[in-house]
């Protein structure tokens, strides 16, 4: 019984471990700057890519085809906007951290996006250069 009880603990200080590393992940990347040229590809008018810009870039990384092979899908990123959005709306004490995390995702996305269109510029002129 104590060996289950200490497996148990275990996992879920693993799982709590394993969501602030992936957190601390994507708000990193998040901080990263966003150029104009897909600010302006997602339809994103202000200078800074909000929580409500999460839709537009996912539909320009999916009209965008991968050059070099499949691309993901964001699913844990989709599950984990949605959950947070569903969050906010339900409580208004957790809506400014909803907010929050809502725009590290869309943030996080715009970079991945525009890392994703530089890789394809750059392969599309390699080959060309073939």
């Amino acid at each position: 019984m104590i060996a289950a009880v200490l497996i148990a603990v275990s996992i879920a200080a693993l799982a709590q471990f394993a969501l602030y590393y992936w957190r601390a992940m994507i708000a990193g990347i998040a901080a990263q700057p966003v150029s104009e040229r897909i600010r302006g590809a997602a339809g994103i008018s202000g200078p800074v890519v909000g929580a409500q810009d999460f839709r537009s870039l996912l539909s320009l990384y999916e009209l965008a085809p991968d050059l070099r092979g499949p691309a993901g899908k964001f699913g844990v990123l989709r599950s984990y906007y949605f959950v947070v959005q569903r969050l906010g709306r339900l409580s208004p004490s957790l809506a400014s951290w909803a907010h929050a995390e809502m725009t590290i995702c869309s943030r996080y996305l715009a970079v991945v996006v525009e890392q994703h269109m530089e890789r394809n510029t750059a392969f599309a002129a390699q080959m060309r250069g073939m």
